[in-house]
């Protein structure tokens, strides 16, 4: 087995890959190479902090590695580990992870964050082996939007990305990776930004991508949260965008956003682990 960065791979050798090891995921992930690409862009995925896992001259295995600086702190974020079925049974996945470690100590991260099914025993248990550890819960809902009375006296239109930068403050809870502010602006073509206004005042937002049916945020201000500002955004997109929604790890310690989307019966399909591993 022969250990390489990602960098000397095509993007359809990447997917090819990551097609295959995902291929009898617990949750489908049959993606597009178009849907692929979108992955690696939201995700802000460096190639030459991703490593591949080489057999017999055939990429059998990969981690992706996102990069940002968050709050002056440089952080990596796994969008996927993978190995083909072909080649399981033999702890690839912890040992690129073990050859990995050591380059990424010396690149000037301070940790990697990632998320794993709650339901994936065998994931979970390998990444504890490599030394991650359990920072919070994710939820993700689906379902048709239920019709509710919404609040005659909040006015819904689309804002400017300044407008939504400063309403994403709003926020009670810090999304997950692909669902922040650094994510979002790779998509702006796809998405729709939209703004609550309630007195005149901007009083809540949120973001969602109609060609997925995802809302990817919603968030009130601390001041006008259980005036139904919410309910008003959610009936909007209802009634403009269609009844289908999905959204994706919710921090679980947000009885707020849980309750929303109870009210407006999106129930919860999936649960997830976000895990930290301390690079310093």
């Amino acid at each position: 087995m022969i250990f390489t960065s990602l960098e000397q791979f095509s993007v359809d050798e990447l997917y090819a890959v990551f097609d295959a090891a995902f291929s009898d995921y617990a949750v489908p992930m049959h993606l597009t190479v178009e849907q692929y690409e979108r992955l690696l862009l939201t995700g802000d995925v460096d190639l030459g902090l991703s490593l591949g896992a080489v057999q017999d001259g055939r990429l059998v295995g990969f981690i992706l590695h996102g990069a940002r600086a968050i709050s002056g702190e440089r952080v990596l974020y796994n969008a996927g580990t993978g190995v083909v079925p072909s080649a399981r049974g033999a702890g690839l996945a912890l040992s690129m992870y073990k050859y990995l470690l050591p380059i990424l100590s010396e690149s000037g991260h301070s940790k990697i964050v990632l998320e794993v099914l709650t339901n994936n025993d065998p994931a979970i248990k390998s990444y504890q082996r490599v030394g991650f550890r359990q920072s919070r819960f994710l939820r993700c809902y689906r379902g048709e939007i239920a019709a509710r009375e919404a609040h005659s006296g909040v006015r819904i239109s689309p804002i400017s990305l300044s407008k939504f930068e400063r309403c994403a403050s709003y926020g009670e809870v810090k999304p997950s990776w692909q669902n922040t502010m650094a994510s979002i602006k790779h998509i702006l073509a796809s998405v729709k930004l939209l703004g609550a206004y309630l007195d005149n005042q901007l009083s809540g937002c949120c973001v969602i991508d109609p060609s997925r049916d995802r809302l990817i945020q919603i968030m009130v201000h601390p001041d006008y949260r259980g005036s139904g500002i919410a309910t008003a955004m959610l009936q909007y997109i209802r009634d403009h965008y269609g009844k289908d929604i999905s959204i994706t790890n919710v921090d679980s310690r947000s009885e707020a956003l849980h309750g929303l989307m109870i009210l407006h019966d999106l129930e919860p399909f999936i649960e997830q682990m976000e895990m930290e591993l301390s690079l310093k």
